[in-house]
């Protein structure tokens, strides 16, 4: 049973709908999901900078996109791995699909044949008339207007969550083709990396191609030996997960070093330069939102290269908190508020962000807001299920490039904390 068509949850019939993710609410198919829902509808009216603020701050690591809402979901279930690498192939490999889409959605499909959407007609015209109204501008707000990216993103989101509902649920129509239409062109703008490379046309395409679990590590030349240490521990524990490194161009990794690396066990190398069709290539911490999109893996482990497990990497997906949210992170080390000059500027920032969410239970619970640590959590390994975060991580890349980056590592360790505040 494919998630995406069971008991679609229906946008329009709800007022004050803000801030869903297409993994919780889209398909809130049971009472505790809907009840979230309602508790939720409460505290996050007028939610203009919900979306934003998840991909900003450490402290909202555990309510971005996908995380709060899987979290009342409770929803499990995955695109499946037969999903063929060839775009085009993924409609025939639903086809197993149709009849459960037809069963449990019913929008029209204009006379046509196929399964239908539990959406409005009236809600996809809006979020496609949002789509044309922000596409019309010249320019996506450069980093002195965070809360109108915020509005954008947010729009994104939704439009994202229709789209790829159509996609899995093979409905073909003139509607479909307006909301890819003016879908492609905000992405084309907001997120340029996802489509200028030749491997794909658009984020769902790189959803769908996605498939399986298994280990991302970035590096260059100069940790290719702490990597190769990192891959032998694993090899000695009995890890059975495939290994891709990520860089970034060939001035990034040395031949050499590139040899080195191949030659160990279950070991990939892929250039996101190429991948992604970046024009230019950074040589930190920006590398490793991108490095996810950039891998093959459905489910992804992120870990640094100086990181080292003690048992199977494959236990975290087994968590109950993974399973529950689609995302895993660890604590950070406690340093006193204010150490290194970390933990004001962020609590300033989510000040003037999080005025209508102050009361949210994990607002009050963060350590960071609470004064009692500079920082939330740590990003040495990070668990992510692209199915249930695409719209989180595509924000995630886009703060950590500029024009948005040099404000955001202005106001936070950087990607220390940014990486975890979206995860999902």
């Amino acid at each position: 049973m494919h998630p995406l068509c069971d008991n679609v949850y229906d946008y329009s019939s709800q007022k004050g709908f803000s801030a869903k993710s297409y993994r919780g609410f889209v398909y809130a198919g049971s009472q505790k999901a809907r009840h979230a829902y309602d508790i939720f509808r409460k505290k996050a009216k007028s939610s203009i900078l919900l979306y934003l603020l998840m991909s900003v701050v450490a402290l909202v690591a555990f309510i971005h996109i996908g995380a709060y809402s899987i979290r009342y979901s409770k929803l499990e279930g995955h695109v499946g791995s037969s999903i063929e690498d060839s775009y085009t192939a993924v409609y025939s490999t639903v086809v197993s699909l149709e009849p459960l889409c037809s069963k449990s959605l019913n929008m029209s499909s204009n006379g046509k044949s196929g399964p239908s959407i539990k959406i409005s007609d009236a809600y996809i015209n809006q979020i496609i008339s949002a789509l044309k109204y922000i596409n019309s501008k010249e320019a996506i707000p450069d980093g002195g207007d965070m809360v109108e990216l915020g509005n954008i993103a947010r729009t994104y989101q939704k439009a994202f969550d229709i789209y790829y509902q159509l996609v899995i649920c093979q409905y073909d129509s003139a509607t479909r083709t307006r909301m890819e239409d003016q879908l492609f062109q905000l992405e084309k703008k907001l997120y340029p990396w996802i489509i200028n490379g030749p491997m794909y046309h658009s984020a769902v395409e790189s959803l769908l191609k996605s498939k399986g679990r298994g280990i991302v590590m970035t590096t260059g030349s100069k940790y290719a030996l702490v990597a190769q240490h990192s891959i032998t521990m694993l090899n000695f524990i009995g890890n059975q997960l495939p290994i891709e490194i990520i860089y970034c161009g060939e001035d990034d990794l040395g031949q050499k070093e590139r040899d080195a690396l191949t030659s160990l066990h279950r070991v990939t190398l892929v250039d996101m330069q190429s991948v992604l069709g970046l024009k230019k290539c950074s040589k930190g911490w920006e590398n490793k939102p991108l490095a996810v999109l950039a891998s093959s893996f459905q489910q992804v482990i992120l870990m640094d290269t100086d990181a080292l497990f003690f048992q199977h990497p494959e236990t975290l997906f087994e968590t109950k908190a993974y399973k529950e949210t689609g995302a895993l992170f660890f604590r950070d080390r406690t340093l006193g508020f204010g150490t290194y000059g970390r933990g004001p500027g962020l609590t300033d920032l989510i000040n003037t962000l999080a005025e209508p969410f102050k009361e949210n239970l994990i607002f009050n619970t963060s350590r960071v807001m609470a004064k009692v640590s500079s920082d939330e959590l740590d990003s040495g390994v990070v668990v992510w299920d692209k199915t249930r975060s695409m719209p989180a991580i595509l924000l995630t890349c886009a703060l950590n490039s500029m024009p948005y980056m040099d404000l955001i590592y202005s106001k936070t360790y950087g990607m220390h904390l940014l990486f975890k505040s979206n995860t999902r």
